[in-house]
């Protein structure tokens, strides 16, 4: 039998993240809740050629069209198979054995995994039961042993955000110690934070990474993208697998740039229907943790018997997430991904049903 590597074989990960999802409605990975119109996507395959399917794709387009959105040189931006390209990406290219790296707890998964996968020594920074970073923490933790600061921003799985001085505080902080920061804005159109893009020839030392998964909705073609500075970007080029990012995804990105009114449209709708939620919810005396992402978290009163409330959910065709874990401030909670308020209608009035506290009983 061939013989695993060591760090490879303690590895602990999750199932296929497309199986076994066959609700009507899938609220469990954050996704786009509902397809572009027809339209959208007529006019996205009419852009493909047929002598295209049969080249290599040209990547040029979409790194023009996405430096030109942004603001920024297409030098300062590199693409990628999602943003989880990305992030393994800059492992392979910075990030080894026993290097030391800062990020929260609890965060994104594929940090942990790929932290254990290339022996790195975490330092994590908790949250407090309010869900705040402990800032403080997160500054004194950075040392002369400290190779890298990693820190989606929102946080996935929290929801939330740093406000603007303190990732000031915290560039100034890890440029000045020569710090590889880390910034995965995944979520960053949610939230009212402006994305740090615009911060790279401030600071060398920073790199932001972004999605089409999300706010974009274009899960299913994996698309993401590096931006950071020039040579950050060339040593990046080194490791990269050449041609990762297939002709649909190009296109259909080229097309959302073109007619970003679409991915504001979507956003704005997700984001009322978000607040419109936790409102309702917590109307109902409900436990609701809101976020500055396309998410929310609701917390089951001990009443409740939690797995019976997912399993009810599903039989009425919604797929939710259990989140937190070990020792994991979430745990208990149930995730569930929003989708435009007249899709969320009738799941609000389910939730309604299954989580509302029974009245007191007043004795006569």
């Amino acid at each position: 039998m061939v013989e695993t590597k060591l760090l490879i074989a303690q590895l602990q990960r999750l199932g296929d993240i497309g199986s076994g999802r066959d609700s009507k409605i899938l609220l469990d990975k954050n996704e786009r809740t509902i397809p572009y119109p027809d339209a959208v996507v007529s006019d996205i395959y009419k852009s493909i050629s047929p002598i295209e399917l049969t080249r290599y794709p040209d990547q040029t387009p979409l790194y023009e069209k996405l430096s030109a959105f942004l603001g920024i040189s297409p030098k300062n931006l590199l693409l990628s198979n999602g943003a989880d390209g990305a992030l393994k990406i800059l492992f392979d290219t910075f990030l080894g054995s026993d290097d030391e790296i800062v990020c929260p707890d609890p965060t994104y998964a594929m940090i942990n995994v790929y932290a254990q996968m290339f022996g790195c020594q975490k330092k994590v920074i908790s949250f407090n039961e309010h869900l705040q970073l402990d800032f403080d923490s997160l500054l004194a933790s950075i040392s002369k042993r400290t190779k890298s600061v990693i820190l989606p921003n929102p946080n996935q799985p929290t929801g939330t955000v740093l406000q603007p001085q303190e990732i000031i505080q915290l560039m100034e902080l890890t440029a000045e110690h020569d710090v590889l920061l880390i910034l995965d804005e995944a979520y960053i159109e949610f939230s009212n934070q402006t994305s740090s893009v615009k911060l790279l020839s401030r600071y060398p030392n920073l790199c932001v990474l972004r999605t089409f998964s999300k706010a974009w909705g274009l899960a299913g073609l994996r698309l993401g993208f590096l931006a950071a500075s020039e040579e950050l970007i060339q040593q990046l080029k080194k490791v990269k697998t050449l041609l990762d990012i297939n002709l649909v995804a190009i296109k259909a990105a080229c097309y959302l740039i073109e007619n970003y009114f679409l991915v504001e449209e979507y956003v704005d709708e997700i984001t009322r229907s978000r607040d419109w939620m936790v409102s309702s919810l917590r109307a109902c005396q409900i436990d609701v943790i809101s976020s500055a992402t396309n998410f929310i978290h609701i917390r089951p009163g001990l009443h409740v018997n939690r797995p019976g409330v997912e399993n009810a959910l599903q039989q009425k065709g919604y797929l939710v997430r259990s989140a937190g874990g070990t020792a994991s401030i979430l745990d208990g909670c149930i995730r569930v991904t929003v989708g435009p308020t007249k899709q969320m209608q009738p799941l609000v009035d389910t939730l309604i049903e299954l989580l509302q506290p029974p009245k007191p009983v007043i004795p006569r």
